[in-house]
C-alpha cells in the first residue's frame, strides 16, 4: 500500500469539519503537512494550513479532558518547535 499524505489530509479535514473539537485529526493533518515539507512537497498554501492547524490545535486542546490529550500536547510541542524553526510561525505556544 502506498500512502498519500494529501489524500489522507482530505479525509482528516472532513473529520475536523464533522467534529470541530477533534484535536487528534488536527494533529495528524499538521504532522502530514510537516512530512510534506520535509520531503520538499509543501506549497505556500500548505504553510498557511500549517499555521491554521497549529492555532486550531491549541485552541481546542484546552477544551479537552481526554486522557490522551497530554501525549498529544507533548507531540505537538515538537511540531510547533519545527514550525518555529522553519519560520512558518512567529512564536511557540504554551499550554
Amino acid at each position: 500500500i502506498e500512502y498519500n499524505l494529501r489524500q489522507a489530509n482530505e479525509l482528516l479535514y472532513k473529520a475536523i469539519q464533522l467534529d470541530p473539537l477533534d484535536y487528534k485529526s488536527v494533529y495528524w493533518a499538521l504532522n502530514n503537512l510537516v512530512d510534506l515539507k520535509s520531503s520538499e512537497g509543501a506549497t505556500n498554501d500548505d504553510f498557511d494550513k500549517m499555521r491554521e492547524l497549529n492555532d486550531l490545535f491549541y485552541e481546542i486542546i484546552e477544551k479537552s479532558n481526554d486522557v490522551s490529550a497530554n501525549e498529544y500536547i507533548k507531540a505537538m510541542e515538537i511540531l510547533t518547535n519545527t514550525l518555529y524553526t522553519w519560520d512558518i510561525i512567529d512564536n511557540q505556544k504554551d499550554i
